[in-house]
């Protein structure tokens, strides 16, 4: 199979390398606070699992919509609406699987094959 030249110009990922870099020294012993990926240092809280588990449970195992389902998009534009006071339409918010993700997809759509980061100041 012969792959795409974009495919040439992929470089490993530096979050996952810089995190691999800390699992190796925590395995060490080394006290080691890796902020290079997003994942927490707790527990996931006990009311999270459960909605998991309820979830599973009730057959809601498929996959979704890719802007999130409309109950977590409205959630979502309610929390902007308390936090911030900020009036967002569930139709204009997205729930992604992660940052990284989201912002391949904005760039993947806003940018051309020509386009670079510029320095105008």
């Amino acid at each position: 199979m012969q792959f795409s030249e974009r495919m040439a110009h992929i470089k490993p990922s530096a979050t996952l390398t810089i995190n691999a870099k800390a699992l190796e020294l925590k395995s060490q012993g080394v006290d080691v606070t890796s902020l290079a990926i997003g994942e927490p240092n707790f527990p996931t809280p006990a009311h999270v699992c459960d909605a998991a588990k309820q979830a599973i449970d009730e057959g809601f195992t498929r996959y979704t919509a890719v802007p999130g389902i409309p109950p977590l998009r409205e959630a979502i534009a309610g929390y902007f609406k308390r936090a911030y006071g900020v009036d967002v339409a569930p139709d204009c918010t997205i729930a992604s699987n992660g940052g990284k993700q989201s912002l391949y997809n904005l760039c993947s759509m806003t940018a051309t094959k020509c386009s670079s980061p510029r320095h105008t100041g």
